[in-house]
């Protein structure tokens, strides 16, 4: 016989995708990605709307990451940035605007943040299964924000080399290196092809496996690094 208990166990979900406007469950964002560039004013805005039937109390975190997109990542809480307000209630359909105040530009390497917002209310039940009984779960899906912040003296390095049908990338310079989602195109190959698109944060290895077609033959994409994008061409 089927058992089913519940539990007062909430699961926080995050959603953080590069598009101009996110919402899920009861929360959006009206952007998901924050730049702090080298002679920016430190201060940026980001507005939270509550799209559900009811209020709902959000609270605010914010974290430091370090070494991002390496095996050795940590999430520390961090001055460096700060948010007004961190906790706040929406009505249905209220959008408040919140405050991220960059206090304390890094020196000599790029700083990663993430900016969470967390409603109160459950936004939706999961039923799992453990040891022959049905357990209730209740998950709370927060929005985040990512935030990056360049250093004073940016120094874009990205190194690549390919080999066996698997290009590896390396970040060997201060701020990130983020691969374009290109369409490549060549009388080399029957149809156009869709390229994946890759954050390479400061420090991170990140390997691509090349797409089949594409495997022994010449290719190109674009990378933007310290606000400048550029064509690079890997060859076979």
């Amino acid at each position: 016989m089927k058992q089913v208990i519940s539990k007062s166990v909430l699961v926080i979900l995050f959603m953080a995708l590069l598009v101009p406007s996110v919402s899920l469950a009861n929360l959006s964002l009206n952007k998901v990605l924050i730049r702090f560039e080298k002679g920016d004013r430190p201060v940026n805005n980001i507005s939270i709307t509550n799209k559900g039937a009811i209020i709902l109390k959000v609270r605010a975190e914010i974290i430091e990451v370090k070494n991002a997109g390496q095996d050795s990542v940590e999430e520390l809480k961090t001055r460096d940035l700060m948010l007004a307000p961190k906790v706040f209630e929406l009505k249905p359909g209220e959008t408040r605007v919140a405050r991220v105040v960059l206090r304390k530009p890094p020196k000599d390497r790029e700083k990663i943040f993430r900016v969470r917002f967390i409603p109160d209310k459950v936004a939706q039940t999961e039923e799992m299964e453990s040891n022959g009984m049905s357990v209730k779960i209740g998950v709370v899906i927060g929005m985040g924000a990512l935030v990056i912040a360049a250093p004073q003296n940016p120094s874009p390095k990205l190194t690549f080399t390919r080999e066996d049908g698997k290009i590896t990338f390396v970040n060997e310079g201060n701020i990130t290196a983020q691969l374009q989602r290109d369409k490549f195109c060549s009388d080399d190959v029957p149809e156009c092809i869709n390229l994946s698109g890759k954050r390479i944060y400061p420090g991170a290895t990140y390997v691509l496996d090349v797409p089949l077609v594409l495997i022994g033959k010449p290719f190109s994409q674009t990378i933007l690094m310290n606000n400048s994008y550029n064509m690079v061409d890997f060859p076979p």
